[in-house]
């Protein structure tokens, strides 16, 4: 494993602890925070697979093709990815976000799973 693939993965576990002790406080926040987390995992996996993308969009839309498309990690993963971008762009752009404490609870357990079924990708191909 590489030293960007750990820093990555170390950011996601900062990122998660983050949103975990923003409930139920400050939903928004926490969704914010679990997107990151889901990001710096994404990024990871695609340094481990020799793919350096910038934007987050370009990553998205690299990790659905190379990744969840051929099954290296669970499919429903880019499903959450996707809705907990959206879900980030509203927590931290609208004046007044729709977020409540329930939607922030599934955002935040999404992103449990997904920062798991990363680590175990990056655990099973770099032994």
């Amino acid at each position: 494993m590489t030293d960007d693939v750990q820093k990555h993965l170390t950011r996601a576990d900062l990122s998660l602890r983050a949103a975990e002790r923003m409930m139920p406080e400050f939903p928004s926040d926490a969704i914010s925070r679990a997107y990151y987390a889901v990001f710096h995992a994404a990024k990871a996996v695609a340094l481990l697979l020799d793919i350096d993308r910038s934007s987050h969009h370009a990553l998205w839309s690299v990790f659905g093709r190379e990744v969840a498309n051929t099954e290296l990690m669970p499919r429903e993963c880019h499903k959450y990815a996707l809705d907990l971008f959206s879900a980030r762009m509203s927590s931290d752009y609208l004046a007044d976000p729709a977020d409540t404490v329930a939607l922030a609870e599934r955002h935040l357990q999404n992103a449990r799973e997904f920062v798991a079924a990363a680590k175990t990708f990056i655990e099973e191909h770099t032994r």
